[in-house]
């Protein structure tokens, strides 16, 4: 059987990295079996290479054109944009929403905007379908349309607790 040089190398690294710990471990006055420590070390191996790997599907930016979030659900969004002195594309990331159309009555203070469409058939505004980037800091506005292209998106991570909460 084949092994390659790249397998070979890594495999003598990974050898020599464990008789590093074991040395390490045995300097320090602790009595333990090699075997066992090196079992330990592939298992720690082993668990944080399945934590990362899971991180990576958990965290998945999921593309526009295979599915979108459900309407008004709070994500964060990829959006690609091109600078319209210079004509380069550049992207940035937002918390924001998408609105399906005639899923989201517009409130009374946002009627004059753009952003709305009135259905004769049930004689109320609705915010216009597409993506919408959330706004903190204003008075006036809690959210905006985004003219951008959103490209990806993906839920929102539970924020972190503060102690006493």
């Amino acid at each position: 059987m084949y092994d390659s040089p790249i397998r070979l190398a890594v495999s003598k690294m990974t050898s020599q990295f464990n008789d590093d710990i074991y040395n390490a471990v045995v300097k320090t006055g602790i009595d333990v079996d090699k075997d066992e420590l090196v079992r330990a070390l592939n298992y720690d191996r082993n668990q944080y290479e399945k934590g990362y790997r899971d991180g990576l599907k958990a965290s998945k930016w999921i593309s526009v054109k295979e599915r979108l979030p459900a309407s008004g659900d709070v994500c964060l969004l990829a959006c690609k944009a091109t600078n319209c002195y210079s004509g380069k594309t550049y992207r940035y990331v937002c918390d924001g929403f998408y609105i399906e159309r005639w899923k989201e009555e517009a409130g009374n203070d946002v009627i004059e905007d753009l952003a709305v469409e009135y259905n004769e058939e049930t004689d109320e505004y609705y915010l216009c379908e597409g993506w919408y980037e959330r706004i903190h800091n204003w008075d006036d506005y809690s959210s905006v349309v985004i003219f951008d292209a959103v490209t990806h998106w993906m839920p929102l991570p539970e924020p972190p607790k503060e102690e006493g909460e």
